[in-house]
């Protein structure tokens, strides 16, 4: 999941509108973690400047929105999706990617906050620091 470049990992609602402000623009989109329902999946799309959630969960099935259909893998639910008509308030255009040096700059500042006293040199690296 988290090599997926639409994959935005565990940000609030919050923290997506804001991307989508920034960067959105028809038809883009993200998946993130559930803040609300663990184990559970958001997929992000902007329409007409209303930013849309779906819930995508997981059974032994596969991934699914709606229970009607099912997925191997999240690739095969975004390829799906991304045609029009297929039940979404419109089809996936374009990944809102995550920018690869905000995301290593997040990993340390939350090292610093829940570690104040020790700080991995791995991290220290990710960070470029």
């Amino acid at each position: 999941i988290e090599s997926l470049p639409c994959f935005h990992g565990c940000i609030s609602k919050t923290e997506c509108e804001s991307l989508f402000r920034l960067k959105g623009t028809e038809g883009s989109y993200l998946i993130r973690e559930s803040v609300t329902t663990p184990g559970a999946l958001c997929l992000c799309i902007l329409h007409k400047t209303v930013l849309y959630t779906y819930r995508i969960l997981k059974n032994d099935r596969g991934y699914f929105i709606f229970k009607e259909i099912y997925f191997k893998s999240l690739m095969d639910l975004i390829a799906h999706y991304g045609k029009p008509g297929q039940g979404l308030v419109t089809q996936l255009c374009q990944p809102l990617k995550k920018n690869h040096i905000e995301s290593q700059e997040i990993i340390f500042f939350c090292a610093r906050v829940t570690d104040r006293n020790y700080i991995s040199r791995n991290l220290m690296k990710l960070a470029g620091k």
